[in-house]
């Protein structure tokens, strides 16, 4: 039997991008998503986002270096270095994303 997989990435926090896929894997009845990283930072979805990918048989979630940079800044012990712009960057991104997330969603 042949089996259709979808595979997706890079959402980067667009809610809008990836619910438009979401609805053409439901459309095209695709038998299994895997995901590939990056799905949240630096946009502004949240749980939305794992939520959408819920709705499929997503049964490959891998993290990508942005979704890395999140766990790394809420897992972090040492200060933020507010001399460097990417530190704070980042700093700031996971802060908004960090509340918008259920913790029971990572």
């Amino acid at each position: 039997m042949k089996k259709t997989i979808a595979i997706l990435s890079d959402v980067h926090g667009n809610y809008t991008a990836l619910s438009s896929v979401i609805n053409d894997i439901k459309t095209n009845q695709v038998d299994e998503t895997w995901f590939l990283g990056d799905l949240i930072m630096p946009g502004t979805g949240g749980d939305d986002l794992f939520d959408l990918l819920d709705e499929v048989h997503t049964t490959v979630f891998l993290r990508g270096n942005w979704d890395d940079c999140l766990f790394e800044v809420m897992d972090s012990t040492g200060p933020f270095n507010f001399e460097d712009s990417a530190d704070v960057y980042v700093g700031i991104l996971t802060q908004y994303v960090y509340a918008h997330l259920s913790k029971k969603k990572y």
